[in-house]
């Protein structure tokens, strides 16, 4: 059971009912119910029972449950403390980020800018991690949906067109190019429910007349990908990500008819940023800017 699983189990298990967990952590109810049986089938045992319209711990769970909040606890420490370690030697700037958005070369040119800079990047899928940038603890949060919790101020980071995925035997594979329109009858894995990318999507196939036929979620491009690879469906993910290792059956098109997705830098307007928090931002944005100028 990794440390997502065990948020999630302890999520579902505390307020006892799949659908005020699922919204709290902005999943959808499939995908985490998908993810609890996973752990029941690592585990041996069922760890939830129903009871009406909601649900328990079985006597199995409970005793899990007890380990596992003790487990994450730990962790939590444990990272407390290495943060206080790491922030009496060098400053500490942390962002809490989609994978692929803080490249290699953004780090690269961090490191150059100021050897004192220590930068922690949390990927935004960790409800921990968004509960840090909300609570202050973490500088910045870059995603493509202004945050609704807090008061912050942005700048635009990148506009990240869409691309399709499909496997060998898809009638688009080996085509540069595919429109929205052409794609009302395909089936799709996609983003869950409330996620910004597939909201900018379905909006798109609306527009040209039709609801798109989702039938897989997942929060990672990677896992996107490896259903498209079975070749029962397709996916519309944001073209950074197809920096993920492609599986060989797999092709990329360029989507044509839908917006691209705008990502931002927030930071809270409440907190002030350190000169090395400062310094960050301007790399990632000055990248960004080089980048779109480039192509």
């Amino acid at each position: 059971m990794n440390e997502t699983q065990m948020q999630y189990f302890c999520k579902v298990a505390e307020p006892g009912h799949i659908s005020n967990a699922a919204k709290e952590l902005f999943i959808s109810q499939p995908t985490l119910t998908a993810t609890i049986r996973r752990i029941e089938d690592e585990c041996g045992f069922p760890l939830f029972t129903r009871k009406g319209r909601s649900i328990v711990l079985t006597k199995e769970g409970k005793t899990v449950y007890d380990s596992v909040r003790r487990v994450l606890a730990e962790q939590q420490e444990l990272q407390r403390i290495i943060r206080s370690c790491r922030a009496q030697s060098k400053p500490v700037v942390e962002i809490v980020s989609p994978p692929h958005v803080i490249t290699s070369d953004i780090i690269k040119k961090i490191a150059a800018s100021d050897c004192q800079i220590s930068l922690q990047i949390s990927r935004i899928i960790d409800v921990t991690a968004l509960s840090r940038f909300y609570n202050g603890e973490a500088d910045f949060l870059i995603q493509a949906q202004e945050p609704s919790i807090v008061e912050c101020y942005s700048d635009i980071v990148d506009r990240d067109e869409f691309v399709l995925a499909v496997h060998a035997d898809s009638c688009f594979y080996g085509r540069k190019t595919v429109s929205i329109s052409e794609l009302s009858n395909e089936i799709f894995a996609g983003y869950p429910e409330k996620d910004i990318i597939r909201g900018i999507f379905e909006r798109s196939c609306e527009a040209v007349g039709f609801s798109p036929k989702i039938i897989f979620e997942a929060t990672s491009a990677n896992d996107l990908m490896q259903a498209v690879n079975t070749g029962i469906c397709c996916a519309v993910v944001p073209k950074r990500m197809t920096q993920e290792k492609i599986p060989p059956e797999v092709g990329i098109c360029r989507l044509c008819g839908s917006p691209p997705a705008v990502l931002k830098i927030y930071w809270r307007k409440k907190q002030r940023l350190s000169l090395q928090a400062k310094t960050v931002k301007n790399i990632i944005i000055q990248h960004y800017c080089e980048r779109q100028t480039a192509t």
